[in-house]
């Protein structure tokens, strides 16, 4: 999913940044950007750090805001490498992964970053990034790729779990120590020792699942034309949820455990206020794509993609 968005955008950029190539980050340096501007520099996955948001996006674009996404300062980070996810495990330390397996690291809250990318190969994407704690992580991605972390991604070990070529595109997990795996085929993977060991979760689906979202009651995997599967007993069973829409659900985002957003193409935002049960179809006015959805609070959400900024508030029934 990531890897076809991303594949999309690099064809669709403004013309500010074609012909740039790998050098574009080093001519523009850090600069101020308005929310308008963020259709020109799309952002793929954001995280909520105190009152900042960092975003992350094609070409190793790392942004921040202080006030919802209406301004934003352009960093320049260690890497050209387009930066697919993002993660924090508290106020300081936080994870962005991306292509050619490529893994940055940041101890200060996000004002700086070191490239912590493996030396193993890795020529396709990173898609998703998850830390239990600030010490043990993993990463994962096309073709099977899983990458664990013992000492908080300063040094990564490649783990075969048995996918073969199989794209793994998402990664989330809970408190306990159970962690879930989506990606194509219908594919999900579970492991309830914190990763040691993984086990498939049979849902009845063979398309792709895009996403992942774990509350302290269900998981929730969202994917490819409007499908959204539950589970209430850690994956043992699944019953799929009527979306209402046949577009792909690319985003997702718990804002309580009743409250779930999740939003994809053509501007398409689903609401759900019964924990994933049922989902309320809504749309943005230019439909543009979203590629993440940022909890505010445990009634609003941002959304990002390659658009304006958009604070959706979810509506009571």
């Amino acid at each position: 999913m990531k890897k076809l968005l991303l594949m999309l955008g690099m064809l669709c950029v403004g013309p500010s940044l074609i012909g740039l190539g790998d050098t574009w980050a080093k001519e523009i340096g850090v600069k101020e950007l308005s929310a308008q501007d963020l259709r020109v520099y799309p952002v793929y996955d954001a995280a909520l750090v105190g009152k900042r948001i960092i975003a992350v996006g094609e070409w190793g674009l790392i942004l921040t805001s202080v006030d919802s996404g209406q301004k934003w300062t352009l960093q320049q980070g260690p890497t050209e490498e387009t930066l697919t996810e993002i993660r924090f495990a508290d106020g300081m330390t936080g994870w962005a992964v991306g292509h050619h397996g490529t893994i940055l690291k940041t101890t200060d809250g996000g004002v700086t970053w070191t490239d912590r990318t493996p030396d193993v190969e890795a020529s396709d994407p990173l898609l998703g990034v998850y830390f239990a704690d600030k010490n043990h992580g993993f990463a994962v991605g096309s073709f099977g790729f899983l990458l664990e972390s013992q000492d908080g991604g300063t040094t990564w070990q490649k783990r075969d779990i048995g996918q073969g070529d199989m794209h793994l595109k998402a990664i989330n997990g809970s408190p306990d120590g159970n962690i879930y795996i989506a990606g194509e085929q219908g594919k999900v993977l579970h492991s309830s020792d914190r990763g040691a060991n993984w086990k498939p979760l049979q849902t009845g689906y063979k398309g792709s699942f895009w996403g992942v979202l774990v509350t302290d009651k269900a998981v929730l995997l969202h994917g490819m034309r409007g499908t959204v599967y539950l589970s209430e007993n850690r994956g043992q069973s699944w019953s799929r949820v009527p979306s209402n829409t046949t577009v792909g659900l690319i985003a997702g985002a718990v804002l309580s455990p009743s409250s779930i957003v999740l939003a994809g193409a053509e501007g398409t935002v689903l609401q759900s206020t019964d924990g994933g049960h049922s989902f309320k179809a809504a749309s943005l006015a230019d439909h543009s794509p979203i590629n993440t959805a940022l909890p505010l609070s445990s009634s609003s959400a941002l959304l990002l993609g390659r658009s304006v900024p958009n604070v959706f508030n979810l509506t009571t029934p």
